[in-house]
């Protein structure tokens, strides 16, 4: 299963990768549904606690992929090619930005993880119309 690709909750024309996210002992502990990750349902990562600007809990309405029966809310996250970060999102209406939250942390292998499902979303359904047009 690919990921779901998302327009920024910002209105800018920057695409995410559609997750979600718990906090859990001082940190936000995040899954992502995708192919060829560290998860066989895509890909999870921890990070430290971000800026205090980020508030501590939303309102958590999925289900952990791992099957743990925990609850998480929904996040996105997008690669940020000039910094190496990653960008992340939270729609909660309680945070930075008029919509939610938005907070950057660095993490090389998630964001080359988000590049290849963004890439692979785009280019992989448009390569396999190209070859079968010219088979």
């Amino acid at each position: 299963m690919g990921a779901t690709i998302l327009m920024s909750q910002a209105g800018t024309p920057k695409l995410y990768v559609s997750g979600q996210a718990r906090w859990r002992e001082g940190c936000l502990h995040m899954q992502f549904v995708g192919m060829k990750g560290n998860r066989s349902y895509g890909y999870a990562a921890d990070v430290a606690k971000p800026a205090a600007s980020v508030p501590p809990a939303t309102v958590s309405s999925l289900s952990s992929q791992a099957g743990t029966g925990r609850s998480y809310f929904p996040i996105q996250a997008r690669p940020v090619r000039s910094s190496g970060e990653v960008n992340v999102q939270i729609k909660d209406g309680t945070g930075n930005r008029g919509y939610g939250s938005a907070f950057r942390i660095t993490d090389a292998v998630l964001q080359t993880w988000l590049e290849g499902q963004i890439r692979e979303s785009f280019v992989a359904p448009a390569l396999k119309a190209f070859e079968a047009a010219t088979a």
